[in-house]
């Protein structure tokens, strides 16, 4: 048995980070969903090279940001259970695992939506630098 396997009989890992029981089949949608977030952030530095210099850069800076927006929505809970799975099997402490994995998540949300939105919020009211 691999590491990332689970033994049937052992009830330490019970739950999933979806809060089902873990399978073989779980293991290949977290694969795609880590791929698409990757293809989704490589994307536009795609569009940048075949794209550039032809006049198009208000549909490329929306097609980025769009491309950006969905990989980092599909990163942020593929590292989530990435970071369960692994403090599960680490650990041996469901709860911990949850909580930490929790933190991090928050911490992404912070970073990645609530400081943006507060940087523009500031600079739409006159409180950026000048």
């Amino acid at each position: 048995m691999h590491a990332w396997e689970e033994d049937p009989h052992d009830g330490r890992h019970s739950h999933d980070c979806d809060g089902r029981r873990p399978g073989r089949r779980r293991l290949p949608a977290r694969r795609r969903r880590g791929a698409c977030a990757t293809g989704a952030l490589i994307a536009p530095v795609a569009f940048h090279r075949f794209l550039a210099g032809r006049n198009l850069k208000p549909q490329l800076t929306r097609a980025a940001g769009k491309l950006i927006a969905t990989g980092l929505a599909l990163l942020a809970p593929t590292i989530g259970c990435a970071l369960l799975l692994l403090l599960r099997t680490a650990t041996g402490n469901t709860a911990l695992s949850w909580a930490l994995s929790a933190v991090v998540l928050a911490w992404f949300a912070t970073t990645w939506l609530v400081l943006p939105r507060l940087l523009l919020h500031r600079a739409d009211h006159g409180g950026g630098h000048r």
